[in-house]
């Protein structure tokens, strides 16, 4: 390898332009800070182990989750997390450096019969209201 290939070699491992360079930064200091951080938890996120950060918000069941080293964290994805099921519900379309999203914890497990197979399913899901007849639902992803 010549001179002026190891030169290129090394400008792409840091980006193309400022910009890149810029990107690439940002990610490595994230990536090797959060490691240190009370946030930074393994989960099972659509049932498979990841490692992700977790911040607490003001309302004990809603929490914001940032996937980490690349990982993209889809709206719909179920979260398994200290023993319970959470539903991201919304996700940033701006992944470029991380993944962020908002989950909120399951409070209800839905349970159904299917007539075709006539087999149990059952499924996580938040339910707003059990009270009122009109009762709103959020189901994460089908398995």
């Amino acid at each position: 390898m010549g001179v002026w290939d190891a030169y290129t070699a090394r400008l792409e491992v840091q980006g193309q332009s400022l910009r890149e360079a810029s990107l690439q930064r940002e990610r490595s200091l994230i990536n090797r800070k959060i490691k240190d951080s009370g946030s930074y938890h393994q989960v099972k996120l659509d049932g498979k182990e990841t490692k992700v950060a977790i911040i607490n918000s003001d309302n004990l069941d809603e929490k914001t989750i940032i996937g980490l080293n690349g990982e993209i964290i889809d709206c719909g994805s179920d979260c398994e997390w200290m023993g319970n099921h959470w539903i991201v519900t919304a996700t940033d379309a701006n992944n470029e450096v991380y993944s962020k999203g908002y989950m909120q914890q399951c409070n209800y497990l839905l349970k159904w019969i299917d007539p075709d197979d006539k087999q149990i399913h059952q499924q996580w899901c938040i339910v707003s209201d059990g009270t009122k007849s009109d009762m709103a639902w959020r189901m994460g992803n089908f398995a």
